[in-house]
């Protein structure tokens, strides 16, 4: 068998893309595949005994032999093969590696959610462990919640319920906005500015003037759990990935399909 290297392809959410098969002379069979993070290869459409046929929805293959995927999804993203049996029984094989990005609004809700969501779940627990009982009586209950929790739990159910993917090194996008609101809050205390209540500081916690020392831990430590939040953030998503994604998105072939594209090669080399 000869195996070309892995090329690599980019589509756009919600368009068609065409993945191109390559191979010299004349096919007896030509077998596309996708395999799967678990290694199982699902066919997805074939050309065998002179007939084109499409093995699942949303897939089809031309009279060039390429692959066609219409309306991309995320989902549709990993390593698609070309397995090619000719007629003089030499065998091809192609890779292709999808990758699927979103439109200009998909990027910005993705850049949105990831600089809000480590940040939120921050908020969330500072405003409710530290700052609960010293601000309780300034804020009417309803907007404390929707201000310090509601966002939290947005965060994790968009996790769940959208597709969005998220990797550790999305660190730096939380990391960045706290690099700035440090910057801004030493700022506003060195200008003089106060809080509502006339305090020199805009939260108890950074209070630069008179404990620097309380300041200063308080950063380091939200640092430090900057990175171990997004580090859990990237776990939920492989739960997410591992147990929702691939049930959802990549059925499993019934017994009277064959398992693999291999299978069908095998038939016709018999």
């Amino acid at each position: 068998m000869v195996v070309d290297t892995v090329s690599r392809v980019q589509g756009w959410k919600g368009e068609d893309i065409r993945l191109s098969c390559h191979f010299q002379g004349q096919p007896a069979a030509v077998v596309w595949i996708k395999e799967t993070i678990s290694y199982q290869q699902l066919p997805k459409a074939e050309f065998i005994d002179g007939k084109f046929e499409s093995l699942e929805q949303g897939f089809d293959i031309d009279k060039n032999f390429s692959l066609v995927i219409t309306d991309l999804e995320v989902a549709n993203e990993g390593l698609y093969l070309c397995q090619v049996l000719l007629k003089n029984f030499d065998n091809f094989e192609n890779s292709v590696f999808l990758t699927v990005s979103y439109e200009f609004r998909y990027q910005i809700q993705w850049l949105l959610f990831n600089v809000a969501a480590v940040p939120s779940i921050i908020s969330t627990g500072f405003d409710w462990g530290a700052l609960y009982y010293v601000v309780y009586d300034k804020i009417p209950t309803l907007i404390f919640i929707s201000l310090n929790f509601l966002p939290t739990v947005v965060c994790f159910v968009d996790i769940f319920i959208t597709l969005i993917v998220i990797r550790f090194l999305h660190v730096v996008y939380p990391g960045t906005l706290l690099i700035f609101y440090v910057l801004f809050a030493v700022g506003y205390w060195a200008a003089g500015g106060t809080d509502p209540s006339g305090n020199p500081f805009i939260s108890p916690i950074l209070d630069f003037g008179n404990y620097p020392g309380i300041a200063a831990a308080t950063v380091m430590g939200v640092s430090l759990l900057t990175w171990l939040l997004q580090a859990g953030l990237k776990g939920l998503y492989a739960v997410r990935v591992r147990c929702m994604d691939s049930r959802r998105q990549e059925p499993v072939p019934s017994t009277d399909e064959p398992s693999s594209g291999n299978v069908e090669l095998e038939k016709l080399t018999e």
